[in-house]
This record gives structure tokens, sequence and C-alpha cells, in this order.
């Protein structure tokens, strides 16, 4: 969450009922009354439904999608008993019921699958796939020459298997681009990533990271420069 209550509330509520043991809402807002609001609307979701329970981590900055992410696999990580599957989960997404179970066998359907994603709702599109370009940074709907495909992170299952210690995701990314990577990087580990195409989620999409402003427009830059040195595999290529 980030000052997204609306949307978060309409999130949390369609997981009600769904394969999830364990459920952690994140707000990076760092604002009283934001976490005030958030820690009520937890408790009256609660209320409405006996036996779900929210646990509400409000971090003190903006860690950015990534860290604060990655704060909470980690601490599950370092537990006695962790937990075999991370569902990681836009809070301006909303699941159809089931949705969680099914993810989940066709998760473990085939052999070597890393993370699956059901097709995103996002107007005008609805799909699973992106394609991005390694050398241009451009993302496209559709393939092309030298784009790779990969599953966003607006609601993803992942096996813990192939999740580091630390988390799922490189650090230095705010937000925009560390999907991409975690992608590229499963691969390269000989994971597969799979498209589960029966299950439909909503997605508002950029309901929280402020569109146009220069917050937003900078790390929009910045995301396909750092990805091309997560990429490059000399200096040739960097400079490129």
């Amino acid at each position: 969450n980030y000052f997204g209550r609306g949307d978060t509330r309409a999130c949390i509520e369609s997981l009600r009922g769904q394969a999830v043991d364990t459920l952690v809402l994140v707000d990076n807002s760092a604002d009283r009354d934001e976490e005030t609001a958030i820690r009520t609307m937890a408790r009256e979701v609660e209320a409405s439904a006996p036996g779900f329970r929210i646990e509400v981590v409000c971090n003190p900055e903006d860690l950015g999608f990534a860290r604060a992410i990655n704060a909470v696999v980690a601490a599950d990580r370092s537990r006695r008993q962790p937990h075999g599957y991370y569902l990681l989960l836009n809070n301006d997404a909303v699941l159809p019921p089931d949705a969680v179970a099914v993810l989940l066998r066709a998760l473990r359907a085939r052999p070597n699958t890393a993370m699956v994603s059901p097709r995103i709702r996002t107007d005008p599109h609805c799909g699973c796939w992106l394609y991005y370009h390694p050398a241009l940074g451009h993302i496209s709907h559709r393939p092309s020459r030298w784009a790779f495909p990969y599953l966003r992170g607006a609601c993803l299952l992942i096996d813990a298997a192939y999740v580091p210690s630390g988390g799922p995701f490189d650090a230095a990314f705010f937000f925009y681009g560390e999907d991409i990577l975690l992608n590229w990087q499963i691969r390269a580990a000989g994971g597969v990533a799979g498209c589960v195409d029966e299950v439909v989620v909503d997605h508002i999409g950029n309901a929280s990271s402020g569109r146009r402003t220069p917050f937003y427009e900078y790390h929009l830059a910045y995301g396909p420069l750092l990805l091309g040195r997560r990429f490059a595999g000399s200096a040739m290529e960097r400079g490129f």
C-alpha cells in the first residue's frame, strides 16, 4: 500500500477464502494517518471473515516495491518453518475466487516451474506476457526479435526454491524493472515461467506510482539503465 487504502481493501478482500495461510499487508506510505487507517481497515476485514488474519507491516520510510517485498520474504525465510510458496500481489489487483489454488496446481504440475502468473487485465489489454528488449529498453505486448517474454510483478506465485534468502528482487530497483530482472534470473537458473490462462486478475495499473510526476519519470528512466547494467556481459555491451 502507498496511500491507496481503497484499492488495498478490495485487494485483500479478494484473498478471503483463497489458498493462503499467511497474509502480510505492507504499507510504504510512511504516514501516521495512513498507517492508522490501514490498521483499522485490516481489523474490519478480519472481523468480517472469521479465521482470516492479516499481518500489517508499516515501514518508517518508503522502501519501494522491491525492498519492501524482500524484507517480508527474508523474514519468512529466516523462520524455522518458512513457506514453500510466495504470492506477490499489487494492492491494485483483485483476484477471482479460487485463483490461488488454481495457480498453485499449475505451478506444481510441470517440473522446474519456478513461477506462474494469471492473465492480467489492465484495460485495454488482458494477458500474461510482456516482451522486453534489453538493448532498447522497450516493452511491448507483442513478441519481437531479440525481446524476451516476462511475467509481470502485479501477480506472481513463486516457488521458494528459486527465491534467495534475501528475497526475490534486486534491491537496487525502487519500482519498475525488478520483475523483468527476476524473470531473467530465474531462466538463467534453469527455472520455467508459465502463464495460467484460465485465471484473470483485474489490475488498475500505476495506482500508487504517481504517474507523470518527476519522481515517477526519474525511476521510469532509471529502471532501463539499471537493467542494462545487469544484462550486460562486457564493457562494450554496457556502453551500448
